[in-house]
């Protein structure tokens, strides 16, 4: 019989155990590779970043910028806030910077700076009519008044006259109760962010990179280890390279035999005819129906990949062989198992996350990039541990199927059970008193002489026969 749940969990747990060193060892490589890139990746990104906002007008040096920014993303921070009031008080003062360049052209007669205007204007009324008001609720300075909406005509042609009066009343209006002021602080800032998006996509794409093929070597080395490979870390490490671009294989043949690509078609016509997107409330449920009744029965097959040492297809093939009839067994297990190693690594995440705030607390954020590394290494590692948990199950769900392959009744055993092959009943070795009883025993009868003329008549009886 297949192995139960409970079953199922215990030795998954115990060969976990047992072999503790390999996945401690892969889940800190992996997570001393990911401080790394994300070191990397950090240092560049934030000193570009706080060289983008010295650009714009932030009133700090690189060193105090970047420890602002580090700073930002440690949790239960001051820092946040600090940022926070720094990027409102850099975008009143671009946008302030914007507005006055706008009523300059304005004053100049140029015809668009009033176009800009009045839209600003125009939007921000439209916005606030849509807003509910609590009757008695005190009124927001930051909305545009009735009075204020009826002078904006007189406003804009005053400051077109040089009305000094009349233009900075426009300005208050435009400077704190529309999106004029913020709107150009996020276009020249965009304008400013896609100059470095070149070298920030190269940095994202070396991280994706080297995030797979991390990934999929843990993944690897993890299978190994489940199947019973031992020795020396490295020269596992090794071998667990040589199955990297066949993990990946396994992933594509499942897709595609699982046919779930096929609702997806759907959106190539919506791409030239719009209404065909409509489809996609169709292909939507498709996709998740496909994927039920199919990837389940792909599951197993990266286990089968390392265990029965075959290719890509033929691992696929033999996922879906043996999967037959097991369909619930799968797909109940692998959710349950997901489902309590889920919630356990969202509990110690939590309490990664409230040790680290009070680490913060305590140190003053005297060091922030340490801080962020160092939740991040922690989660990543508990992560870790948790697909190492997931991959034992799936190759200890993978070995009780294999060793009870799924006969229906038509193939003459029950459904659900071990193959049943049908064997001739061996003979027995009789027993001393039924021996005793197959004995003939010979009765000494006495003969009785026949006379001739009973043979004469027997003789007559044969010919009467035959004739």
């Amino acid at each position: 019989m297949i192995l139960r749940l409970g079953d199922l969990f215990s030795v998954t747990l115990a060969s976990a155990k047992e072999r503790s060193r390999p996945i401690l060892l892969t889940a800190t490589l992996f997570m001393v590779v990911n401080i790394i890139m994300s070191a990397f990746i950090l240092l560049f990104g934030v000193s570009r970043a706080a060289q983008v906002l010295i650009d714009l007008g932030a009133p700090h040096t690189q060193p105090q910028m970047r420890a602002l920014l580090f700073g930002s993303m440690s949790e239960g921070s001051a820092d946040r806030q600090a940022l926070s009031t720094e990027m409102n008080t850099l975008a009143m003062s671009i946008g302030g910077r914007e507005i006055e360049k706008t009523l300059d052209r304005l004053e100049a007669g140029d015809p668009t700076a009033k176009a800009e205007i009045t839209k600003a204007v125009d939007s921000q009324w439209a916005l606030q009519k849509k807003q509910t008001v609590t009757p008695g609720q005190a009124p927001n300075p930051k909305l545009i008044t009735e009075k204020e909406m009826a002078a904006v005509p007189d406003l804009i042609a005053g400051t077109e006259r040089s009305d000094i009066s009349a233009r900075k009343s426009l300005r208050s209006i435009l400077m704190y109760k529309t999106a004029l002021g913020s709107d150009a602080f996020f276009a020249i800032a965009l304008a400013r962010v896609v100059r470095e998006m070149p070298i920030f996509m190269a940095l994202i794409l070396l991280a994706v990179l080297v995030g797979v093929f991390m990934t999929k070597l843990v993944q690897a080395t993890y299978l190994l280890v489940a199947s019973g490979a031992a020795g020396p870390m490295t020269g596992i490490w090794l071998q667990a390279m040589r199955y990297i671009l066949p993990l990946i294989g396994v992933g594509i043949w499942s897709f595609l035999r699982s046919y779930i690509w096929v609702p997806l078609l759907s959106i190539i016509p919506g791409l030239f005819y719009p209404p065909f997107l409509l489809i996609l409330f169709l292909a939507v449920p498709a996709v998740i129906i496909l994927a039920l009744i199919f990837y389940p029965r792909f599951w197993l097959a990266q286990a089968y990949l390392i265990q029965d040492k075959v290719g890509i297809r033929q691992s696929v093939q033999l996922s879906y062989e043996r999967s037959r009839g097991y369909w619930g067994k799968i797909f109940g297990n692998i959710f349950v198992w997901n489902l309590v190693i889920g919630i356990s690594l969202w509990i110690v995440q939590i309490i990664i996350g409230l040790l680290m705030v009070i680490f913060v607390s305590a140190t003053g954020n005297a060091y922030p990039l340490f801080s962020v590394l160092l939740a991040s290494g922690a989660k990543t590692f508990t992560t870790q541990i948790g697909m190492a948990l997931g991959l034992f199950f799936l190759v200890q769900l993978a070995l009780s199927i294999k060793a009870n392959p799924y006969v229906s009744a038509m193939d003459g055993s029950v459904p659900g059970s071990k193959v049943f092959v049908p064997t001739a009943p061996v003979p027995s070795k009789p027993s001393a008193a039924k021996a005793v009883s197959k004995k003939v025993v010979k009765k000494t009868v006495p003969k009785k002489k026949s006379s001739p003329k009973s043979s004469d008549a027997k003789a007559d009886n044969a010919d009467e026969l035959l004739l």
